[in-house]
This record gives structure tokens, C-alpha cells and sequence, in this order.
């Protein structure tokens, strides 16, 4: 017995409009104008997390230097020796935080550096500091804690001025964010904040203690 038209429309499936070039023209369309826009987007969303990762190294940092100072009567290590570029503040310091040696660089360095003096992103305030042969500064020679560098991600040549506020014995430099107009700086009572190289006043912030 042959099925009734009803029967029929019910189980006979409709049949399906093919897309035309058109359309799937339309759609590639869509596709590359939502990939032009977020893909910015998402570049400046990576380039963001990378500033926030420098921050954060930096105040993962300094908190290292406060908990060998609380350890060390009142004293902050010191620098380097020159003669070596051994950085014994840095190494020692590695041995006051969780972290391992990524903690020293900023992940916006892209500068090649020396592997002899290990991918260091940023320079200690060496004349606050001083040499391995002498005791450590105090926070208490400080006049103006919160305007004094302790760690800046600045390296500057042997023939500029302030340049004992670093010990990078030739390595390459001059990394800052902001197209080269700034940098993070970590300051001496502990805050982090991002300094203009305009404003970067090197003798008022370096040798800026008792």
C-alpha cells in the first residue's frame, strides 16, 4: 500500500541549498576582516603580559635584596668586582627567592649579552652597593629612599656619566620599553615605577645618599 502524501512529506528530507561562490566569498571576507582585527590585539595583549612579567621580575627582585637585608644587619650586598664582572649580589641573591635566574631578565630584552655574564636584563646602583671588599650600604645612608635607584634596567658605556652606578664591563645595552623613551626602575624603599629617559637624572638618583 503506497504512502500517503502526508506520510511522504513527513519522512523525506528536504533537500539543502548549496552555498554560492558568493556567498563563501562574503564569509572569507568576514574571516579576514575578525582575524586584521584581533590579531593586533592579541600582539598587544602578549607585549602587555611581557611588561607585566619585567614588573613583576623586578619587584620579585628587590624583595630578595629586602630579605638578605633582614639577614645581614641592616646591610644590602655588594655590587660587583670589576676586574671579573662577577655579579655576587646577583648570585647571591638568587639564593633569597624561589625563583631561578629568569627572575634577572626581562622577557622585552631582546639584546644579546655576554653568556659569560649570564642574560641579566638589569644594573644595580653600584656606588650604593659597593665593591665586594666593603660592607654593604644601609637603608639607613639613604637621604631620599624612594627617589634613589636600587635596579634599573639601563646599562650604559664606560665613559658616561654615572656609569659606576653599573658593572657591565663592555655588555651590550641600552634596553628600555616605550621605543627606547623609558624603562622600569626599581627604587630603593621597594616601589616599581616606569622612568622617562628624559627625566632619567643620573646624578640626583644614583649618587643620591649620605
Amino acid at each position: 500500500m503506497p504512502p500517503s502524501s502526508a506520510l511522504r512529506r513527513f519522512f523525506v528530507c528536504p533537500s539543502h541549498r548549496a552555498f554560492t561562490l558568493v556567498e563563501l566569498l562574503a564569509v572569507i571576507a568576514i574571516i579576514a576582516i575578525l582575524a586584521a582585527l584581533l590579531i593586533p590585539v592579541a600582539g598587544a595583549m602578549r607585549k602587555k603580559a611581557r611588561e607585566t612579567r619585567c614588573l613583576s621580575n623586578l619587584k620579585n627582585a628587590g624583595m630578595a635584596f629586602f630579605n638578605y637585608q633582614a639577614e645581614n644587619r641592616d646591610r644590602f650586598p655588594p655590587a660587583c668586582e670589576r676586574s671579573t664582572g662577577s655579579w655576587r649580589a646577583f648570585d647571591t641573591l638568587l639564593g633569597y627567592t624561589d625563583a631561578t635566574a629568569e627572575l634577572l631578565h626581562c622577557p622585552l630584552d631582546e639584546i644579546p649579552r655576554v653568556r659569560s655574564l649570564r642574560p641579566r636584563s638589569y644594573a644595580m646602583n653600584d656606588p650604593l652597593w659597593q665593591r665586594e671588599s666593603w660592607p654593604g650600604v644601609s637603608l639607613n645612608d639613604m637621604d631620599n629612599p624612594s627617589r634613589t635607584i636600587l635596579l634599573s634596567e639601563w646599562f650604559v658605556d664606560g665613559n658616561t656619566t654615572g656609569s659606576e652606578s653599573y658593572c657591565d664591563l663592555g655588555n651590550p645595552g641600552t634596553f628600555a620599553h616605550a621605543n627606547g623613551t623609558a624603562g622600569n626602575v626599581l627604587w630603593y624603599d621597594g616601589h616599581v615605577s616606569q622612568l622617562s629617559s628624559a627625566s632619567h637624572d643620573t646624578n640626583q638618583q644614583y649618587y643620591n645618599f649620605r
